[in-house]
């Protein structure tokens, strides 16, 4: 028998302590980073940036009764009985990502960037830790290093669901004079976005997707780079 990977619903908030509790909060727990959750980031983004609506409704809410995932892309199905984490992204759902995809840095009211990841998981339990780290690839630097610990959604029997995670973006390493904001030395170039996922099984995971940074359309001419 599979086990059930997630919780019927949004993505929820969970108390660090609470594994065996099912989640009853629509928001999501970051922690690691400040007390009480509220800078889950290493990075120059304000983590009042989230104030968007983080407890989203699927745009395709299944009902379960499918008992294999979706495998035309991964290749993956309950069949194979091993966890499993596929990278993606969206903001109000699951959206799927293929190698040289576009991902928006999205620049955030309180004048910060972030970019915005999510995962499935394959036979993992509902309540996991996900770290969420974001490279750029040619400086070979981490630009976005983030933890959270979420309840993930029912898709099928195996596989569950979470998205609208925030990877915000540090570029203080990579600086180049007066070039300092993440359109200025991200637009589009190459990023990895890496999902390593864990669960109180021990079970730990992790996949890798590259995808091409492209700046928010208010951040257009203030990159001084051509999208050609």
């Amino acid at each position: 028998m599979h086990r059930t990977c997630g919780t019927r619903g949004a993505p929820g908030l969970v108390r660090a302590d609470a594994w065996l509790e099912p989640p009853t909060s629509m928001s999501i727990l970051r922690y690691g980073c400040v007390a009480l959750g509220l800078a889950c980031t290493s990075g120059t983004d304000s983590p009042k940036d989230s104030d968007a609506d983080t407890g989203q409704s699927p745009s395709d809410d299944t009902d379960g009764s499918d008992d294999t995932a979706s495998t035309d892309d991964t290749g993956w199905s309950c069949e194979e009985g091993s966890p499993h984490v596929e990278v993606g992204t969206g903001d109000s759902g699951y959206e799927p990502l293929s190698s040289g995809a576009p991902v928006t840095m999205v620049h955030g009211p309180q004048g910060g960037w972030h970019v915005l990841g999510s995962a499935r998981l394959w036979n993992m339990e509902p309540i996991v830790d996900i770290h969420f780290v974001v490279t750029d690839i040619e400086r070979d630097a981490v630009v976005a290093d983030n933890v959270y610990r979420v309840a993930t959604v029912v898709e099928t029997e195996c596989t569950g669901l979470f998205w609208g995670m925030y990877g915000y973006l540090d570029v203080r390493e990579i600086e180049e004079g007066e070039l300092d904001t993440p359109p200025e030395l991200l637009a589009y170039q190459d990023l990895r976005m890496t999902l390593i996922v864990s669960d109180r099984t021990g079970a730990v995971v992790e996949s890798s997707v590259v995808v091409k940074a492209v700046p928010d359309p208010q951040d257009l001419n203030d990159t001084g780079v051509s999208e050609d």
